[in-house]
C-alpha cells in the first residue's frame, strides 16, 4: 500500500464554501441528534421507497434542500411517516 501526503489547498476557501461546509456540518449534527426511532424511520422510508440511498443521505438531502412535496411523496410511496426535522 502506498500513502501520499495530502497537499494543502493553494487558495483559501471562499465565503460560500465555508457557508456550505457549515450547513453540511449542521445537517450531520441534526442526524446525530435524532432519536433512534426517527433515524430508523428515515432509513426504512428510503429502503421501502426503493431510492437506492441510505436514510442518512435522504435526511441530509432534505436538510440541505427541503422540498416538502418530495418528502410527502416518499412518505406515501414507502408507507412510512418521516419525522419532522
Amino acid at each position: 500500500m502506498v500513502w501520499f501526503l495530502k497537499t494543502p489547498p493553494k487558495k483559501k476557501r471562499t465565503r460560500k464554501q465555508v457557508q456550505q461546509w457549515i450547513r453540511f456540518a449542521q445537517a450531520a449534527q441534526a442526524w446525530r441528534n435524532l432519536s433512534e426511532g426517527d433515524r430508523n424511520a428515515w432509513m426504512l422510508g428510503a429502503r421501502r421507497a426503493h431510492l437506492y440511498i441510505a436514510g442518512y443521505h435522504l435526511f441530509l438531502q432534505y436538510q440541505l434542500k427541503p422540498h416538502l412535496d418530495s418528502l410527502r411523496t416518499i412518505s406515501r410511496m414507502s408507507g412510512v411517516k418521516l419525522p419532522p426535522t
